[in-house]
């Protein structure tokens, strides 16, 4: 399954979104400056 999430991170919460990957076994790439490049 594909999709699209936008996740607003901090700094304080980069550790556990890393734990989330690694439990998950997924990664949350890093949103693109230009928005329509998603598209």
């Amino acid at each position: 399954r594909k999709g699209v999430a936008i996740n607003m991170v901090t700094e304080d919460d980069k550790r556990t979104l890393r734990d989330i990957e690694t439990f998950y076994n997924t990664t949350v790439e890093e949103m693109p400056m230009n928005v329509a490049d998603l598209i």
